[in-house]
């Protein structure tokens, strides 16, 4: 078989000799089979190589030429999209400078109502001062008619007395029928003295009670007129960007009848007195001062004059009644209740071991634990003073209830409310979550009094013992 090939090959390739010729001789190169081959082989590759980088300049040129187009397309696109962009922008740009434009008139119309509120404040107040003048002297003549009232009755029973005794002795005639008509004609002027007395001292405390509902609404829109005041403070007193101030929560003077009225109780009632005594003694077992906030929640008009006792047993009764409303009012504005509805206790209130670097530590609050993005409660009603990041506790819900009184929500994963915003018991303000310096899901609750850290385990507990002793 090889030889065939090589007889092939001889055949297509024999020997060859080439002559080169110069002028003094002849010479002869050989060309054998194989290097003929060779140089064969050697051109086609060449003509080959030729041909593929020629192919390869064609395709490379409709390439480039396909890429230019696209780019070109590209450009476009790009340029269309930042003209579209740089219109939204214009816009957007528009549209905030209108926002800005519309914050700076309601912050002028708000501080034009803030100033308007603390004129009728001024007013209101001044005009409080003055019935609350005018009651004092109204009690005060009451005081006088009625001391004049029992003076006369007493007169009265001393002449009818003394009439009684001289009747007997008298003798018959023209004198002592003379006497006895002088006399009767004297108690018939008492009598009628008595009794425009009487009618007056009625009149005067008629008056006297138009006064003090007249001195009591006053009061409560009062109380409205600083709360709405100190909410336009709070809005307007400052730029919208960086307003701080909050007003302090006061309770809803338009509350329920059933939550305003008093309970209609017996004189000297064992029973509602026991109770009193227990709501005072569970309020008071948290911290909280209850003379000092009850004389915030009900402070009354400035009265005198002399003391002139009516009946002092119902008296009695009506202040132990008052004491309980107004007990009861306290107790719905106080954070008494848990901020989870379901929960574990993880760290109480006080002394412990910092779960982070095991050095004794003052813990200010409850760790409460439970599933995360657990909806997070607000235990009292209030206004919200902070929302946002504070260092260690991460995100943070801060709600003013009044009084001297605030509850702190830490860890949060995400807030719901906004800064200035009114918030109900038991409505929903964030998620719990797991921000700041903390090992895994829970929020950290605080109890604060005049900016002092409080056990709120001791509240919780109120709160269930409260709504026992409400249902005695």
């Amino acid at each position: 078989m090889i030889e065939r090939f090589r007889g092939v090959g001889g055949r297509l390739f024999p020997n060859r000799h080439l002559l080169l010729c110069s002028q003094e001789r002849v010479r002869s190169v050989g060309l054998p089979g194989w290097l003929q081959v060779v140089g064969l082989i050697a051109t086609l590759t060449v003509f080959a190589g030729m041909g593929y980088l020629a192919a390869g300049y064609v395709h490379a040129r409709k390439t480039l030429r396909h890429q230019s187009t696209a780019l070109a397309d590209l450009v476009q696109e790009v340029a269309s999209s930042a003209s579209a962009i740089n219109d939204d922008l214009r816009h957007q740009l528009a549209d905030a400078k209108a926002r800005a434009e519309a914050l700076r008139q309601r912050f002028a119309e708000t501080n034009t109502q803030y100033e308007a509120a603390l004129q009728q404040f001024d007013a209101a107040h001044k005009q409080l001062d003055e019935a609350r003048q005018q009651l004092a002297a109204t009690n005060g003549q009451l005081a006088q008619a009625t001391n004049e009232l029992t003076a006369a009755k007493s007169q009265q029973e001393a002449l009818k007395k003394a009439a009684e005794q001289e009747q007997p002795a008298s003798p018959a005639g023209g004198n002592a029928h003379s006497e006895a008509r002088g006399g009767e004609m004297e108690r018939t002027a008492l009598r009628n003295r008595i009794k425009d007395r009487e009618s007056e001292v009625k009149a005067l405390d008629e008056h006297a009670q138009k006064l003090k509902r007249a001195v009591e609404a006053m009061d409560r829109q009062l109380t409205e007129m600083a709360f709405e005041r100190d909410r336009l403070r709070g809005s307007g007193g400052k730029a919208p960007a960086g307003a701080t101030a909050v007003p302090a929560f006061e309770p809803d003077e338009a509350a329920p009848a059933e939550d305003v009225q008093p309970p209609t109780a017996q004189p000297d009632d064992p029973r509602r007195r026991a109770q009193s005594s227990e709501l005072e003694r569970l309020i008071a077992s948290t911290g909280i001062d209850i003379d000092r906030i009850l004389g915030r929640l009900s402070q009354p008009p400035g009265q005198g004059g002399p003391y002139v006792a009516l009946d002092s047993v119902k008296r009695a009764t009506d202040d132990e009644q008052k004491r309980i409303v107004e007990l009861r009012k306290l107790v719905k504005t106080l954070p008494l209740d848990a901020p989870l509805p379901h929960y574990q206790l993880e760290s109480g209130f006080g002394q412990r071991i910092d779960p982070l670097n095991g050095r004794p530590a003052f813990h200010s609050g409850l760790d409460l634990a439970a599933a995360y993005k657990s909806p997070v409660y607000s235990t009292a009603p209030g206004i919200v003073s902070f929302t946002g990041v504070k260092d260690a506790y991460g995100r943070v819900v801060e709600v003013d209830h009044g009084h001297g009184i605030m509850t702190r929500y830490a860890h949060l994963h995400r807030i719901l409310v906004v800064h200035g915003q009114k918030v109900a018991a038991q409505q929903e303000i964030a998620q719990l979550g797991s921000t700041g310096r903390s090992t895994g899901p829970h929020v950290h609750y605080e109890i604060l009094i005049d900016g002092i850290p409080q056990d709120p385990a001791k509240f919780m507990q109120v709160g269930k013992n409260v709504v026992q002793v409400s249902d005695k």
